[in-house]
């Protein structure tokens, strides 16, 4: 990818990919290392790690760990990742006891693999983030801002980035719901709407960075907006309290 294309939600894509093909590997990697397993069962296993496979990964998008930036490790997300894990083993379990496959596999296996998984997600979490932040100092990295708040320190914070010639950020736009109180245009950046407006941008995946761009001491309001995108792939960052 060029430094034109490359974007946080590129990251978070192939992370999917990678995550599927390690829960595959970790679980088929102690299959062949265990001493405990038959060496006659490699068909059988390999079944159970494609499964496993398809199964986490279906867990990891169930509890949004795919919505995290790709440059922070928190500890929801670790919770997250314990969720996808847990909930993983369990339907596996289930399924084998379902259809009497109990006693084929070893209980030592799933154990190991289980928490060999978790400790290869979390793992991959924090070489992602690690990455993501050297490629985001060495500008290669774009990030499409957006910007909540067209009044005075609204427009102070984009005369601010326009003057910067940051090359990793693009402001694609600001929006405000005081439309009878702030231009439709300031020095070649939009005015898009309001804070649904804003939302449905973040949706489509075309805003990855919300700078808020509002009086500090408006906790509710700050509050109220970072939880209602935190649903979402999105850095929700404050701008300074410029006024």
């Amino acid at each position: 990818m060029t430094q034109s294309t490359l974007r946080l939600q590129h990251i978070s894509e192939l992370l999917r990919v990678i995550d599927f093909v390690a829960v595959v590997v970790v679980g088929y990697g102690i299959y062949l290392i265990y001493p405990g397993v038959s060496t006659r069962l490699g068909a059988e296993y390999a079944l159970a790690t494609l499964l496993g496979g398809a199964v986490c990964s279906w867990f990891l998008w169930l509890n949004r760990v795919y919505n995290d930036q790709p440059h922070r490790v928190r500890p929801r997300l670790v919770l997250q990742l314990t969720i996808a894990v847990v909930s993983t083993v369990t339907v596996l379990a289930a399924i084998a006891f379902v259809f009497k496959e109990s006693e084929t596999y070893s209980r030592l296996w799933a154990l190991a693999w289980a928490g060999g998984t978790w400790a290869v997600l979390v793992l991959l979490r924090v070489a992602a983030a690690v990455a993501v932040r050297r490629i985001m100092r060495a500008g290669g990295l774009i990030r499409r801002a957006a910007i909540f708040g067209g009044g005075d320190q609204g427009q102070l914070l984009m005369q601010y980035l326009l003057a910067a010639h940051d090359p990793g950020l693009r402001v694609v736009g600001f929006f405000d719901e005081r439309f009878d109180r702030v231009p439709e245009n300031y020095d070649g950046i939009p005015r898009l709407g309001g804070l649904a407006e804003m939302e449905e941008a973040v949706a489509r995946g075309e805003v990855d960075t919300v700078i808020l761009a509002l009086p500090l001491n408006a906790v509710d309001r700050l509050m109220s907006i970072s939880n209602q995108l935190d649903r979402y792939p999105v850095l929700v960052l404050l701008a300074p309290d410029l006024i």
